[in-house]
């Protein structure tokens, strides 16, 4: 259950007679709250009159334990109170910590029901105190560190990377050399999502000789890739050279690019090479439809395909 505000929620007592009177055999107690106090000081005083009871020995005795963590945001300081152990919801985020967290239990969890592991700062990753020894699926927020090379390694101390079958990156800031050395340690990555892919002074040569791009060009197998960015025909032709088993493609684009992205997709020498048999462009004019087949037919294509228009989106199969 996740709630907010109502501090009714945090009231430890009236769980508790809740449970015993209504829900006596109840197994899993699975809780996120945020509170958003109206000055700063009542963030300890809910604390201590609120939360803290939360280590009765009611709650200990059903093996249920909470954390709370002080959040910092640009207009107010809030709270956010939820359980740890066991812990039964299939994402966890990993929050930034520069404001303090207070554990109700220092125990190291293993957390095996987790699947998707959200990352928001590398200092959340650098003190977390749990494993996530099942997790399929990374997001790495916006103000993740890219400066260091310690990311990889922070990241392996808390999941086994080479589980991982989806990776998302929520930032402008890494570059495709940087996603391609974190690709390196996830070979079983089949979904790759991108904010951006800036090349920050490097040619599409360098990047293209790269060792590090060139091996895992060879190795990976990922079919599908979200690139968010504007992107232009020459990190298309990257993404497709970085991963050339990748059977979707989703992007935005502007109008002026759409002629040369359809006659490099629907070309039939990289139709052969190429496995890739459907495009999604992000956020497209529902014009480009027409677009697209005045375009099919003025070069004379010789392709089978079909063009859908869905809620802002063009869809393309051939």
């Amino acid at each position: 259950m996740t709630s907010n505000s109502d501090i009714a929620y945090a009231d430890n007592k009236r769980w508790e007679q809740l449970i015993s009177c209504h829900m006596p055999n109840l197994r899993i107690f699975d809780i996120r709250h945020e509170v958003w106090p109206k000055h700063a000081d009542n963030n300890q005083l809910m604390l201590d009159t609120q939360i803290n009871p939360f280590t009765s020995s009611f709650w200990i005795e059903r093996k249920w334990f909470f954390t709370y963590q002080f959040r910092q945001s640009r207009f107010s300081d809030y709270t956010i109170f939820y359980s740890t152990n066991p812990y039964r919801r299939r994402t966890y985020i990993l929050y930034e910590q520069s404001a303090g967290k207070i554990c109700l239990n220092t125990e190291k969890t293993i957390l095996n029901s987790v699947r998707h592991v959200y990352v928001q700062n590398e200092k959340g990753v650098i003190n977390c105190m749990n494993y996530f020894p099942n997790a399929t699926e990374l997001t790495l927020k916006y103000n993740m560190s890219v400066c260091r090379d310690s990311i990889l390694k922070t990241i392996t101390n808390i999941l086994p990377v080479q589980q991982l079958t989806k990776l998302v990156i929520e930032t402008h800031y890494f570059s495709l050399i940087k996603i391609s050395k974190l690709l390196y340690f996830m070979p079983n990555i089949q979904i790759l999502a991108l904010k951006s892919i800036p090349l920050y002074g490097y040619t599409y040569e360098d990047i293209e000789k790269n060792k590090i791009f060139q091996i895992v060009s060879n190795r990976n197998t990922i079919r599908d890739v979200t690139l968010e960015e504007t992107s232009t025909l020459d990190k298309i032709q990257l993404l497709l050279k970085l991963c050339p088993r990748m059977q979707h493609l989703s992007l935005e684009t502007r109008a002026k690019n759409l002629k040369a992205i359809i006659r490099l997709l629907f070309d039939e020498t990289n139709r052969n090479v190429h496995p890739l048999n459907s495009l999604c462009l992000l956020g497209a004019s529902e014009c480009w439809q027409q677009k697209i087949y005045r375009l099919v037919q003025s070069e004379n294509l010789n392709i089978t395909y079909t063009v859908k228009y869905i809620r802002s989106n063009l869809w393309l199969w051939w």
